[in-house]
């Protein structure tokens, strides 16, 4: 899964995370053409069986 944000106004990436209780998801967050990229990728060898899943990031921003 992958979360862009466009990037305006100082935005940036605070953290992020999901509702598994194992790693079975890599992701790093990167800056590229305008946006904040936050990736979510299911690592090699492993399953997620069929379920409700939350992917969260938090943004923080400059003050106006």
């Amino acid at each position: 899964m992958r979360l862009k944000v466009a990037q305006t106004g100082g935005v940036s990436s605070t953290g992020a995370w999901y509702t598994l209780e194992r790693p079975d998801f890599t992701g790093t967050v990167t800056a590229r053409d305008g946006f904040l990229v936050h990736p979510w990728t299911l690592r090699p060898g492993r399953e997620v069986s069929r379920s409700s899943v939350i992917f969260a990031t938090a943004l923080g921003h400059l003050a106006l």
